[in-house]
């Protein structure tokens, strides 16, 4: 196996071992992490980040799910 191969498997290993690794600190210490309903109210508490939010969302469709 070539040394890039290597590279890039363990570059996309990182984040996902990284999401594990988060996910069951959580699990153990509840309090340590915000819940992300909490973070999408914060978010969307002021007019500004809605409409980036949404744009955002529209974006990622026209892009990804047009043809």
């Amino acid at each position: 196996m070539k040394l890039s191969a290597i590279i890039w498997d363990v570059l996309y290993a990182l984040p996902l071992l990284a999401m594990v690794a988060i996910w069951w600190i959580g699990r153990i210490k509840s309090n340590l992490f915000t819940r992300v309903s909490e973070v999408i109210e914060l978010i969307m508490v002021k007019r500004t980040t809605r409409i980036a939010v949404i744009t955002v969302w529209w974006w990622l469709g026209w892009h990804f799910f047009s043809d």
